[in-house]
């Protein structure tokens, strides 16, 4: 058992090393952009698509993230997303405040 753990701990690291200082530039860059562009793209079919179409292309973005720059790049653009989602996806509409228990469920499951 602790040699497998220390195997896994060994493959981590090395794919940590591996990720280039330009591909850690990029994925914070797409933290950011990537739930941007998703939210403003589908804002117009907001009334048809919900929070949790587009909690669902916001996961897209946020794995792509982190398979480019790791588990931080992911945090921050997990972060954005649920930000994102709360404004112009969740009712009341333009605002941070999430009125139904199921949206509040969906930004649970979206961060685990």
């Amino acid at each position: 058992m602790r040699q497998r753990l220390s195997a896994l701990r060994r493959r981590v690291g090395a794919s940590l090393m591996l990720r280039s200082p330009v591909n850690r530039a990029a994925a914070w860059i797409l933290a950011v952009i990537g739930p941007l562009i998703l939210a403003f793209g589908m804002l117009p079919f907001r009334s048809s698509l919900g929070l949790a179409s587009f909690l669902s292309g916001a996961l897209l973005a946020v794995v792509l993230v982190a398979v480019i720059g790791g588990v931080w790049p992911a945090v921050a653009s997990a972060t954005v997303a649920i930000l994102l989602g709360a404004y112009f996806y969740a009712p009341p509409d333009d605002s941070l405040v999430v009125e139904r228990p199921g949206d509040i469920v969906g930004f649970i499951g979206f961060v685990i």
